[in-house]
This record gives C-alpha cells, structure tokens and sequence, in this order.
C-alpha cells in the first residue's frame, strides 16, 4: 500500500466518519421539529385531511379512492423525510466500510485494511496458541485462556466476510449467501475449538494451529466459501436462528394483523373480518421471515395443519 493510497483512505473514513457524526441525531431533530415544512407538521396535515375525507364522502367507494390517493402521499412524503434523516449517515457508513457497489478514492486501502485484520487476527491466534507449548502449572492456563480468547476474536471477525465478497455485480447476492453458510459452519467448528483449547495438550494445541493457519491462507486469498475443506466440517451443520425468526415473525403479525384491523375499523368494514386479516398477516409474515420455507413452518405451528389433512384425505 503506498503513501498515496494510505493518505486517501484516510481522507475517506475521515469525512464518513464526520458526516456519520453530524448526521446522526438528525432522526430526533425531525421528530422534534415543528416548524413550517418540517416532518410533524406534515404528519398534522394529513390526520385533516384524512377526517376530511371521512366526514365529506358521499358513499364508502369514493372514500376508499381518496383515503388511497391521501395514504399514497403519505408513503411519499415519508419516504422523503426517511431518505433526509438517516440516508446521509448510511450512505457515509457503507463508505467507509468500503461495501460493494460504492467506488470512490481510498477504497482498495480501505478494503485491504478489513481483508488483512482477519488474517492478522488468526496469525495472532496461533502465535497464542504456540505459548503455552511444553508449560505447565498456572502460567499454561493463564495462556491457554488468553488462546481461546483469540479464537473467540477470528470468529467474530468472520461475520464480516459474506461483505467482502468480490466479483461481479451479477450473482453477487448468491455468493454472499454461499459465503454466509460457509462461514456460519466454520464459526461453529471455531466455537468447538475454543472450547477445546481451554484445557488442551499440546497435541490439540498443534492441531487447532494447523486448522487456524489454514483459514488465514484461503483468508489471504480471499478463498471465502473454501475456508475449510469437506472433511473438516464432516457433521457440521449451517445453525439456524429459529428462535430470532419466529420472534419476528410474531412482532410482524402483531403489526400487520393490528394496522389492517385499524383500517377495517376506519372503513367500517372491521364486522366479521377480523379473521380474514388475522390470517393474511400470519401468511404474509411467514412469507417475509421464512421466504421459500413458509408453508413448511406454517404446516410445523398447526396453521395450515387441518387444510392439509383435508387434502390428504
């Protein structure tokens, strides 16, 4: 890396780092401000026009087309204030992460920066992991503590690496997401070697080594969705975050099935529909958490259970 290339990135993460900085508290300004043009104001507009429309509709079909003409301006005017809030600060951010998809001067070094941190991080593990060699008594403990602490960090930094991806634009999103699984069972073979090293012998301490000094290689040549060969991760499953999931899946019904029941009631078409948006939120929400395996889980809770016993019958 020469001086130039240090200088720009530098000069880079230097003004992200400002801009993120002054940016910030603007969500709360916005929230907060009431003056003329400003976000709640806005928001006071559209509640009068909103029981405006309620109160002057001669039938219940023109109201729906104004409500949905007035509840498309909102998403509109939202949208906006959303993008001036908070899109300055992320847009900054992902700079100065170096994400793909964003070129600008100091790039590369900021790149190289991330790239070589991981592999740091693992050479200083198997440097720890070399100490406590041929010790015994306190001092090894001590030292086989301080290893499994270093393990601990490589396999925290791992999580970054489905962002590295290069390559080109097309496909990306598939690769990010082989490299994602790929990392999550290295990151719990990492888990179990950490365990492993706390009361390790020297033969366990060589082997962890072995296995460190080869994810730091394929890490230095940016080998992401190969950091460890087939054998190594024989019987290593991809962990699912099952509970994370269904939590939010919960928290999403909450919120569809509570805003489409609220603009039932608000239409005066809330009689006898309330299971009908129950249900739909529940789908919905399935579909957006679960994606591809939403009728699976859906069939797993017992939602779906009795219309597909009716239909194996």
């Amino acid at each position: 890396m020469n001086d130039r290339t240090a200088r720009a990135s530098s000069a880079a993460v230097f003004i992200c780092g400002a801009v993120i900085g002054i940016w910030w508290p603007m969500p709360i300004v916005l929230l907060l401000d009431d003056r003329r043009g400003s976000f709640r104001e806005a928001m006071g507009h559209f509640d009068g026009k909103v029981a405006s429309v309620i109160a002057d509709s001669a039938n219940s079909g023109d109201m729906v087309s104004q409500l949905v003409r007035v509840g498309l301006g909102f998403l509109v005017l939202a949208g906006y204030y959303m993008i001036a809030a908070v899109g300055p600060a992320v847009f900054a951010y992902r700079m100065g992460r170096g994400y793909q998809g964003i070129k600008f001067p100091g790039r590369k070094a900021i790149l190289l920066f991330r790239r070589s941190a991981i592999v740091c991080a693992c050479v200083s593990a198997v440097v720890a992991l070399a100490k406590p060699l041929g010790k015994s008594g306190e001092r090894r403990v001590v030292q086989l503590h301080e290893a499994a602490g270093k393990i601990t960090q490589v396999r925290k930094l791992l999580s970054s690496l489905p962002r590295l991806e290069a390559g080109p634009r097309n496909g990306r999103r598939r690769r990010k997401r082989i490299v994602r699984r790929h990392v999550r069972r290295v990151e719990v073979v990492l888990g179990r070697l950490e365990d492993r090293a706390g009361e390790a012998s020297d033969r366990d301490l060589k082997e962890i080594g072995e296995i460190l000094l080869k994810i730091s290689g394929r890490l230095a040549d940016q080998q992401y969705r190969n950091l460890l060969d087939a054998e190594d991760l024989q019987g290593v499953a991809v962990p699912e975050r099952e509970a994370l999931r269904l939590a939010l899946g919960a928290m999403l019904v909450l919120l569809l099935s509570g805003t489409s029941m609220g603009v039932l009631g608000l239409l005066g078409f809330s009689d006898g529909l309330e299971p009908v948006a129950i249900g739909t939120s529940v789908v919905v929400s399935a579909v957006i958490v679960f994606r591809g395996k939403a009728l699976e889980k859906l069939e797993s809770i017992g939602v779906l259970g009795a219309k597909s016993d009716r239909g194996q019958q």
